[in-house]
């Protein structure tokens, strides 16, 4: 029994199940048949579909699985009525326990996996019920007795955990969630985090803690895979997605991770990441999951059944451990965390919105919806038990440490007294992830004594100090901050050091001779560090000491040259360093200033022990993060922060965080004490940012006394002034870059203008970042609040900078061979900056895959980049590969430049005839298919079937049967254009769907079926065309992380329900699941077709009343002024005629006609005759109801732009 309530077992056999209640049968056994096997599978592949359906389609979701729960209840009743009998005497806890073998075959694997947690009778989800406590988990093997379980030590709950982000990964909320776990019952856990997020070394962190202290629960955070494989021909397995000990990417699966952390072995191990309790799609009871695997080798596994939302398994984190740590057992306490979720109780952490694959950044959005998403979350989580598992994870109450997890923080707001504003609360902690890893590997190292953070000010310098001794427990901290005397040094020491007998009686031994005497703090602190603070054991106990805000007692160099510690504390400093480095302690040093400094000791650099860590701005992820855990926090501590006041004051935050210019003490004091302040009227905070602006941009500070003290203490003048005029001048070169680049890569630029990189890098003014291409290389950037300052170089001196850059850094960057491996981000520096220099070499190498980069984000300027590449290396004579002109065509004719798209393509027809089979090849294929694009967009089907037919050809001919089967459907397209439904679809289903299937192409497919889906929706079939979205495209988008594919597939969704007179839901699919993701990934064009839909389901749901007027003028504003930025002509002439209609309805005639102006415009770019003289016939009804004098109630209300 592992509850004081009713143990209900599913004991299930390959051939049979029984249902056990305390251990005595309800009833007879049940043969377990195919048809059971066939009904189970098929609930399991609808559930698996239900769960990846948004927050916004919750509802829809939960009355599917609603049905799903149902059916499964009456298939365990049974003719039996198994569920009949117990409910008569069911006593809470309800512990459903589905019991299998060790090895479980299809037949069994079916019964364990169905979806147990959607559990439901007439009167809905088992899981809601708090009466019941219904708490289902999964065991492999007969359970051992208790007295045989591995003995839980008599201490509370404690946790070991370890979020990875792996580069190249989108990075997890990991920090919500650690505040989440500190918060569960108060402060009543102890908690290890390793930072490394690199399985080996995790294990080898939790091999230096004592066996006796060891953490009963491992908690993992990263991003989870259950169909990974390194190669096509690789078996597909489920796999971890961690970090090696450089930061990148490591793949672990299951195996792997029990190796790792070997001995150790944790009562409860929760793998939080999407995916962790699925087997792959398609696998047919062949494949385990990931928790299936881990549940072999640790008593019990807590997984994820889906994708899984931020905000969700911050809240849920926060409720199991509670539970947890109040000894509930693990299925109970999961229960707890499941019904929270479920009833919208679970506390509105700050993760993100989307899951842990893809997430919105839009923190106010939110937390408005948080118990939403939640509710779509609240079924996820999966427990699995081996033979051991099954009580509590807590075996008393005795603390492991006797220090709380915020003592460090408190500790440095003790010590820095009035100026304690300046570290911010630990809960508002983001970032800084691999300042971290490197300042750890420094101070478990033996090559340093310790680190140097150093940076501009309101960097967060001392706030990651305080983060790194939180995560050295084992040394004691000391804080030395504004008086860096010998005393000031010993005094620190000895109120850290106060509980250490052996090191107080030396202290206060030499308390006296200490005081003005570095010779004597040398030596005391030498028979300190090499005695009672030499290592960590039962009579000993290292120091951290931290020494804040070193710039305080540096000064400039007259020379130029680094800092210099002040001549009266310069004795101070040359003692502790000399003492450290002599000493071969365990101890260490952290150190922060403003600058690195020089120390010299005769012929000695005593810096030279320190390693250097260069804090640079926060990255946008980072400061994406800061502004949600801003958002949190005040609504928990301003009364007056209502939900109308924050979405008030939304656009506000966003702006004081592109105004911060990634300082993350600027967006502190700018978002938290100024735009989330409800008694700080909004036009007091928008004079301040505006006022911030204008100093960005060499203007005097802001009035705002907060905000100028600010400003001056962080003395960004001064810095300038420092630099001197070579420097200055070599940092206004750096702004020709739009990437931080490698030093190497511009040696020559530096040694042609003067001036160093390392005097820049020293005063802050050049910010130090990894390398895009090697991220072990450093490379540098202006700082944002200084770039803006400077004065940018022309376009000719751009021109000149170039060609002295980009060979170097071309070079640097891989050169000819390294085009394929380099990020898209690095190619399209490279051409910009070779086509600055006129360098035919460099672009030809790059322009490829920097226009494939840009082309479906920036279509605008990816038309733009190539069709400047095509000219450059038509001049020098270079072949223009005809996937360039294909690319750039597409580009152009996305981004509404029908014209210049069709002048591209002509050059590419001017070679036409003396194209030869030689000259076809895959290029040409993809020109070939573009060129087709180009005529139907012209209307000439005719002439684009036979180019498609062209390609399709070609691509037989070349055995490439992705191109043949690209073609194909383009020619679906035609047919279905011209109205031949019925042979459009045999092309996609019979033609082209094969040989996506047989390829494994997954993306492929899912566009396909959209493409079906359209079909179907052409011919009124609305549910076929939603089960198809539903099911065969949104769960594979969710698969393989494709955010905007998903938003887009969203939207659709969204045009069927408008279809179906579902105005509130479209609506609401186009607001909180589209328009989200659009706005992280700053796509322009997509947030202006998204507010262009909902003002026309504004429109459509009511037409243009008094209510809801200005929502619909702001949509089509914030649409029609994207469009005109962009470009996009096809677009303009919809959102502008529109738009025009509804400014002349509410009376606004000559902004109106301003607006229909640039829709004409439009569309005679685009060649529309017919829509040209309708618009203009609008145009001269406005001027004449002007004229009239006619109001805006006598003004016809809109519902279409002209001739759409």
């Amino acid at each position: 029994m592992l509850g004081v309530g009713m143990d209900v077992v599913l004991s299930v056999s390959s051939s049979s199940v029984a249902l056990l209640k305390d251990g005595t049968a309800v009833g007879a056994d049940r043969d377990l048949g195919e048809a059971d096997v066939t009904l189970l599978e098929g609930l399991s592949a609808r559930y698996a579909t239900v769960r990846e359906l948004g927050a916004a389609q919750a509802s829809i979701a939960n009355v599917q699985l609603l049905e799903i729960g149902r059916e499964l209840y009456g298939w365990l009743d049974g003719r039996q009525g198994w569920l009949g009998d117990l409910r008569r005497v069911l006593l809470p806890p309800f512990l459903f326990e589905i019991r299998a073998p060790l090895v479980p075959d299809r037949a069994v694997l079916a019964v364990l996996r169905a979806p147990w947690e959607v559990l439901a009778n007439d009167r809905g989800f088992l899981a809601a019920d708090s009466d019941l406590g219904y708490a289902p988990f999964r065991r492999l093997g007969e359970p051992v007795a208790p007295a045989k379980r591995p003995q839980l030590p008599a201490f509370r709950l404690g946790i070991a955990a370890m979020a990875s982000a792996p580069r190249g990964q989108r990075e997890l909320d990991y920090e919500a969630e650690e505040s989440a776990i500190q918060n569960a019952a108060g402060s009543g856990v102890d908690l290890v985090v390793e930072e490394s997020g690199d399985p080996a070394q995790l294990g080898e962190r939790l091999s230096q803690i004592n066996a006796k202290h060891h953490p009963t629960v491992l908690h993992l955070s990263c991003h989870g895979d259950d169909d990974w494989r390194p190669s096509k021909e690789a078996p597909r397995r489920p796999v971890l997605m961690m970090e090696d000990a450089t930061g990148n990417e490591r793949p672990t699966n299951a195996q792997d991770l029990i190796a790792a952390i070997k001995p150790y072995r944790p009562h409860l191990l929760f793998v939080s990441a999407c995916l962790t309790a699925s087997a792959a799609p398609g696998s047919e009871g062949s494949a385990q999951s990931m928790v299936e695997m881990l549940v072999r080798h640790v008593p019990a596994v807590l997984g994820w059944d889906g994708s899984v939302a931020d905000v969700a398994a911050t809240a849920f984190a926060q409720v199991l451990y509670g539970g947890l740590a109040r000894k509930m057992t693990v299925a109970e306490a999961v229960a707890a965390a499941r019904q929270a979720l479920l009833n919208g109780i679970a506390p509105a952490w700050e993760g993100g919105a989307g899951t842990r694959d893809a997430t919105t950044v839009d923190p106010i959005a939110v937390l408005l919806n948080a118990p939403g998403i939640q509710k779509a979350n609240w079924h996820l989580a999966r427990v699995w038990l081996g033979p051991e598992g099954g009580g509590p994870v807590v075996g008393g109450t005795a603390r492991r440490s006797l220090l709380p997890p915020s003592h460090v923080f408190k500790q440095i707001l003790v010590s820095k007294g009035d100026d304690q504003l300046v570290v911010p609360d630990p809960a508002l902690f983001v970032g800084r992830r691999r300042e971290i890893q490197a300042s750890l590997k420094v101070l478990v190292g033996d090559d340093h004594v310790g680190v140097l953070l150093h940076g501009m000010g309101r960097l967060g310098k001392t706030s990651l100090a305080a983060r790194l001794a939180s995560r050295r427990p084992d040394l004691k901290l000391a804080v030395v901050y504004g008086r860096y005397l010998p005393q000031d040094i010993l005094a620190a020491l000895a109120e850290a050091l106060a509980t250490c007998e052996q090191a107080r009686s030396l202290l206060d031994t030499n308390r006296d001779a200490v005081r003005n005497n570095a010779e004597a703090l040398e030596t005391t602190l030498i028979k300190l560090l090499s005695g009672p603070c030499a290592q960590s054991d039962v009579e000993q106990q290292p120091v951290l000491l931290l020494i804040d805000d070193l710039e305080r007692i540096l000064e400039a160099d007259p020379q130029g040259g680094r800092h210099r510690v002040r001549a009266a504390e310069r004795p101070t400093l040359r003692a502790v360093l000399r003492a450290f480095a002599r000493s071969g302690t365990r101890s260490r040093l952290v150190l922060t200033s403003r600058f690195p400094f020089t120390l010299v000791d005769g012929d000695v650099e005593l810096t030279a022990t320190l390693a250097e860590i260069q804090v640079p701005p926060f990255s946008d992820g980072a400061g994406d993060k800061l502004r949600r855990r801003q958002v949190a926090v005040a609504r928990r501590e301003v009364p007056d922060l209502t939900d109308a006041v924050l979405a008030g004051r939304r656009e506000l935050l966003w702006r004081a965080q592109a105004v911060a210019r990634g300082n993350p003490g600027l967006q502190d004091l700018l978002g938290a004490r100024l735009v989330l302040r409800p008694s700080v009227p909004v036009e007091r905070v928008e004079a301040v940012l505006a006022e911030m602006e204008v100093w960005l941009w060499g203007g005097t500070r802001p009035q705002d006394e907060t905000v100028r003290a600010t400003l001056e203490n962080m003395a960004v003048e001064a810095l300038l002034d420092l630099a001197g005029g070579a420097e200055r001048a070599l940092l206004r070169a750096m702004l020709l870059f739009q990437l931080p680049v490698p030093e190497t890569g511009i040696r020559h630029l530096a040694d042609q203008i003067g001036g160093s990189t390392a005097r820049l890098r020293d005063l802050g003014l050049l910010d130090r970042f990894e390398d895009l291409v090697d991220p072990q290389v450093p490379a540098l950037a202006a700082n944002r609040l200084v770039a803006d300052r400077l004065t940018p170089p022309s376009a000719a001196e751009q021109a000149g900078l170039a060609k002295l850059v980009v060979e170097d850094l071309f070079a640097a960057w891989g050169g000819a061979d390294g085009r394929l491996s380099r990020p898209y981000a690095v190619n399209i520096e490279l051409t910009r900056l070779g086509l600055l220099a006129e360098d035919g070499a460099v672009v030809d190498a790059c322009v490829l895959n920097a226009v494939w980069g840009l082309k479906s984000s920036e279509p605008r300027a990816a038309g733009e980049l190539g069709d400047a590449a095509i000219v450059l290396l038509e001049r020098e004579g270079r072949t223009v590969p005809f996937r360039l002109l294909a690319w750039t065509a597409a580009a152009l004719q996305t981004s509404g430049n029908g014209a210049a798209a069709a002048e591209v393509l002509a050059r590419g027809g001017s070679r036409l005839a003396e194209i030869g089979p030689e000259d076809e090849t895959s290029d040409f294929g993809h020109y070939l298919i573009q060129l087709g694009d180009l005529q139907m967009t012209k209307g000439d089907l005719d002439g684009a079937r036979a180019t498609f037919e062209r390609g399709c050809a070609l691509a037989k001919r070349l055995g490439e049967e992705t191109n043949w089967a690209i073609a194909r459907g383009r020619i679906a397209d035609i047919l279905k254009a011209r109205g031949d439904l019925d042979a459009a679809l045999k092309i996609r289903q019979e033609e082209e769907l094969p040989v996506y299937e047989r390829l494994g192409d997954e993306r492929l497919r899912a566009v396909t079926m959209g493409d079906i889906a359209d079909i179907l929706q052409a011919r009124g079939d609305l549910d076929g065309a939603l089960k198809i979205r539903q099911e065969e495209q949104l769960p594979v988008y969710e698969h393989l992380g494709d955010v905007r594919a998903r938003a887009v597939t969203m939207g659709k969704i969204a045009d069927i329900l408008k279809a179906r007179g579902d105005l509130d839901g479209a609506l609401k699919i186009l607001q909180e699941e589209e328009l989200p993701v659009y706005e992280r990934l700053d796509d322009s064009d997509g947030i202006a077709a998204v507010r262009f839909n909902c003002a026309q389901i504004l429109l459509a749901k009511e037409g243009l009343t008094e209510g809801n007027a200005q929502a619909i003028i702001d949509d089509l504003a914030e649409s029609f002024s994207r469009l005109q930025k962009s470009g996009r002509a096809d677009a303009l002439v919809a959102v502008g005629g529109l738009f025009g209609q509804v400014l002349a309805a509410v009376g606004q005639f000559d902004e109106a006609i301003a607006v229909l102006d640039v829709a004409v415009a439009a569309a005679d770019k685009l060649g529309r005759a017919k829509q040209v003289a309708q618009i203009r016939a609008l145009q001269d009804q406005i001027r004449q109801r002007k004229a009239d004098g006619v109001g805006s109630e006598d003004t016809p209300s809109p519902h279409q732009a002209p001739g759409a």
